[in-house]
């Protein structure tokens, strides 16, 4: 993994964490303590959408076998599948 995916990677797992937790308080506050509810299933949704981020920023650069195919055995098929000339 290179330098970029490696920042991109970490940027969103440690803004999504970042963005959970305060969205955890702020649905707290404002169901618990302020009592409104509108709000506090907004940031809960909003906290939903940050734990995605997260998630997606975990995935980022993990290798998936079954879903990518090297490209150098691509070549090579075609180059098999011709045959001599």
């Amino acid at each position: 993994m290179d330098l970029e995916t490696k920042i991109y990677k970490y940027s969103l797992m440690i803004g999504g964490a970042l963005l959970t937790v305060l969205f955890l308080l702020c649905t707290i506050v404002y169901i618990f303590i302020s009592q409104e509810l509108g709000w506090g299933a907004l940031m809960f949704v909003s906290m939903l959408i940050s734990i995605g981020v997260f998630y997606f920023g975990w995935d980022t650069g993990r290798n998936h076998p079954a879903e990518q195919e090297p490209v150098d055995q691509e070549t090579s098929n075609t180059e098999h599948c011709q045959g001599p000339s």
